[in-house]
């Protein structure tokens, strides 16, 4: 499979050969490419890459990752005899190796590799870093899907300061990006676009879908049929995620939470009085690891005043659409599905489908809001203050509003809309008037008005000057 993308990230990979400490991390959900950037950066430095990676085997314990830290050594290095009873011997051993070499060593799923090791692991990783990665030509990258783990144990830890250069978190691919994996057909953007409003931009997803055939035929093969790849994927994700998900009932709260937010953002007590539970630490604990582990994001609102945020004011949205798209969708049918019921499935049959395939195209229009749609704005090197979605909680004095997308810089408010339908009316003027009567705007703040769209517009949209700009998300694709 061809490599699309991630220009960013190389580079940031590639300026480690301008320090003597090479050390990078990288962490992402689970199928976002963390393994497939770094062999692509081993084929462009056109260095050997050693992939030590971490096996998912709790019953195993040190011994069984320790046996393949060996086995791993001796295939990618051409040596043989290793066999290791400690991290110390283990790690010895690859210096050793790499002695005098120019390799790029991968230390891939180091959550698996390190977590029953009682801490030598890591220990003896600081002790390889200083003496056979600082001042040699030779380069480290620790990857790793459990993304709380690695940040209380690797980026954040004592243990490792001044010796990681790098920390790059992978994101889901941009649009544009994801277009090129339909390159080569006449594919139309609002085809891509529904394909993507239930994959979003995971390169491993796209990989499954077969470009021959339609949006509606992709979803069913991936997600109606018994056998399809994404039918009982986020089970599965969240379990090799999630370290405390491996418990049925820690599984069964996190899909729980996620339900709460399928159909749109809620507080902590929101989500608590959904789902049944007290608003605790144990609460807070959750949100934070489906937070750090790419499935939710962390929306507060501030004070359009003085751009202070409120932290007393957070929402928490689904980010993924395919984790939305599940436990909307598949989750509830999994029987049918197993039984084939499902098969013939179309998105229009879907229960508050038009409402859903909204908010997917709103978490794909956040993803790719900076710089990809700030360029389109005029914005480019203007510093934007806060943005986000937007939160206005009701008081006495004042009414809620929700604003999909808000952009503050020190002279405007760039009120975001965004809207993906066939054809699009001029009803979404009053939409955003009725948003802007609610918003409490700073006195004298300049309002802009962006709407940003896919479909057809009717021709009193399309010539009306109410909005500052109309932006058209297809552009993106291209």
């Amino acid at each position: 499979m061809a490599f699309f993308g991630r220009t960013e990230e190389l580079e940031n990979l590639q300026r480690l050969a301008n320090t003597p400490l090479a050390v990078a991390t990288i962490t992402g959900r689970r199928r976002i490419g963390k393994s497939r950037l770094v062999e692509e950066y081993a084929r462009r430095e056109k260095r050997k890459l050693i992939k030590i990676e971490g096996r998912d085997n709790a019953e195993g314990g040190d011994e069984a990752q320790l046996t393949a830290f060996a086995d791993d050594l001796m295939r990618h290095t051409g040596l043989s005899g290793f066999s290791f009873r400690s991290w110390n011997a283990a790690f010895n051993a690859l210096g050793d190796a790499a002695a005098g070499k120019k390799w790029i060593v991968l230390l891939d799923e180091i959550t698996w590799l390190a977590r029953q090791s009682g801490g030598s692991c890591l220990a003896e990783l600081k002790v390889f870093i200083d003496r056979h990665i600082n001042g040699s030509a030779n380069r480290l990258i620790v990857c790793g899907s459990v993304s709380q783990w690695i940040e209380q144990y690797v980026n954040q830890s004592d243990l490792f300061v001044g010796r990681i250069s790098r920390k790059i978190h992978l994101q889901p691919l941009p649009l544009k990006d994801c277009a090129r994996f339909w390159s080569g057909r006449e594919v139309s953007a609002r085809e891509i676009l529904k394909t993507l409003c239930v994959t979003g931009g995971v390169p491993r997803y796209l990989e499954e879908i077969d470009v021959r055939e339609s949006a509606e035929s992709n979803i069913q093969n991936l997600c109606f049929d018994s056998s399809g790849y994404m039918v009982q994927e986020l089970p599965n994700l969240i379990k090799s995620s999630l370290l405390n998900a491996r418990r049925e009932a820690t599984l069964e709260r996190y899909l729980a939470i996620l339900g709460a937010l399928a159909e749109h953002g809620k507080t902590p007590n929101e989500i608590a009085r959904a789902i049944g539970a007290d608003n605790n630490e144990n609460l807070k604990n959750n949100l934070e690891a489906l937070k750090l582990s790419g499935f939710v994001s962390e929306n507060p609102s501030w004070n359009l005043a003085s751009t202070h945020l409120q932290k007393r004011n957070l929402h928490y949205r689904i980010e993924d659409p395919y984790t939305r798209f599940y436990v909307k969708y598949i989750q509830s049918h999994l029987n049918e599905i197993d039984k084939g019921l499902y098969r013939n499935k179309t998105l229009q049959q879907l229960p508050g489908w038009q409402t859903i395939r909204g908010l997917q195209f709103q978490s794909l229009v956040n993803q790719n809001m900076i710089p990809y749609i700030t360029d389109r704005l005029g914005l480019a090197g203007v510093p934007v203050l806060r943005a986000g979605p937007y939160f206005q909680t009701q008081t006495a004095q004042r009414r809620a509003v929700q604003i999909d997308y808000l952009l503050q810089t020190e002279d405007a408010l760039f009120l975001c809309e965004t809207k993906f339908r066939r054809r699009i009316d001029a009803g979404v003027i009053d939409e955003v008037k009725d948003k802007i009567g609610r918003l409490e705007a700073p006195p004298g703040a300049t309002l802009r008005k962006v709407l940003l769209y896919s479909g057809e517009r009717a021709k009193a949209l399309e010539s009306s000057i109410y909005f500052d700009r109309q932006i058209c998300i297809d552009e993106l694709l291209r």
